[in-house]
């Protein structure tokens, strides 16, 4: 009574273990679905070690490779894209930031020189009171003398 030989293999397609493929039959991957077709093995009564086995996807899988191909080849550019636009993003908002800022340090600069211009008129009318309060004494001075002349 001979024993059935029953091999668990990797799909070549995905790498996904394939578990009870049995020689001479075909079935799918559970996983990519590609199918595999495992070859019928000759019983050898003097055969001590497990037979091998070549495990080959058969037809539909140049479809498959095109479709997943496509399918990468736009995810890569979705991301392209979407990377794109944020970086184009982030320097238009480099751009208003440095503008704002120019335009702070422009008011600052107004600010400082309309600061400066009032201290200097502040300064010049100090002085025009002082010279002003030194003719009134001298003034005052001069009638005193000549009230004594």
């Amino acid at each position: 009574m001979s024993t059935p030989v029953v091999i668990e293999v990797s799909c070549p397609r995905c790498g996904a273990r394939v578990p009870g493929l049995e020689p001479g039959r075909r079935a799918a991957c559970p996983y990519c679905q590609a199918e595999l077709a495992l070859p019928r093995l000759e019983a050898t009564p003097t055969a001590t070690s497990a037979p091998t086995a070549v495990v080959a996807p058969s037809g539909g899988g140049c479809a498959l490779a095109a479709v997943l191909s496509v399918v990468g080849l736009l995810v890569a550019g979705a991301i392209g894209a979407a990377v794109w636009a944020q970086q184009r993003a982030e320097a238009e908002t480099a751009r208003q930031i440095n503008a704002t800022m120019e335009q702070v340090r422009r008011a600052q600069q107004t600010a400082f020189e309309q600061v400066n211009a009032a201290q200097r008129e502040s300064e010049r009318q100090a002085l025009e009171a002082a010279r002003s309060q030194r003719r009134a004494a001298c003034a005052e001075g001069a009638a005193a003398r000549c009230e004594r002349e």
